[in-house]
C-alpha cells in the first residue's frame, strides 16, 4: 500500500548518506563513481545500492537500520563494481580480438546493406554476442534502442 511505501522511503536520505560515507571510508574517493557512470546502468552494484536506500520490505528496512549494515553493503557494492569493471574489460579484450579476426577474414569483402536494430534487450551478454555476430557477418551497422545497453566507449 501507499502508506507502507512511504514508511520504507522515509529515512532514505539518511540511509543514502550512511552508505555513501561507508563507501568513501572503506573504498576511497572513487567509490561513488558508479552512481553517475552510464556503464553501470542496471548493474548489480546499482541495484544493491538502491535496495539498501529504498528497501522493499519491513524486514529489509529493519536490517538497513542496523549500525554495521552500511559497511557490509558498501563492501558488497565495491566487489560488484570491481566485478562489473572486470567484465567490461574482458568484453573489450574479446571484442578487439574478434574484430581483428573478422577484419582479417573479410579482407576486402563487401559489407551487407543490413542494419541490426536491438530494441529493449536487457542482457549485456546477448547484446555483445549480437555485436560480434554483426561484425563477423559484415553487417552495415547495429543500432541500440530503449533499455538495450550500448557497448562501452572506445578507450
Amino acid at each position: 500500500s501507499i502508506e507502507e511505501q512511504d514508511s520504507r522511503f522515509a529515512g532514505s536520505d539518511e540511509r543514502r548518506a550512511r552508505l555513501e560515507a561507508a563507501l568513501l571510508r572503506g573504498h576511497g574517493p572513487d567509490a561513488l563513481d558508479f552512481l553517475h557512470d552510464p556503464a553501470f546502468k542496471g548493474s548489480a552494484a546499482l541495484r544493491t545500492f538502491n535496495s539498501y536506500v529504498y528497501p522493499r520490505s519491513e524486514g529489509a528496512l529493519a536490517a538497513s537500520n542496523k549500525p554495521s549494515r552500511a559497511a557490509v553493503i558498501a563492501d558488497q557494492i565495491a566487489f560488484k563494481c570491481r566485478e562489473h569493471r572486470a567484465g567490461l574489460a574482458a568484453w573489450l579484450r574479446n571484442h578487439d580480438r574478434a574484430l581483428a579476426e573478422a577484419q582479417a577474414a573479410r579482407a576486402g569483402a563487401p559489407l551487407h546493406d543490413i542494419i541490426l536494430i536491438l530494441d529493449n534487450l536487457r542482457s549485456a551478454e546477448n547484446v555483445g554476442n549480437l555485436f560480434r555476430l554483426a561484425e563477423c557477418t559484415g553487417l552495415a551497422g547495429v543500432v541500440t534502442a530503449g533499455d538495450t545497453p550500448p557497448p562501452p566507449p572506445a578507450p
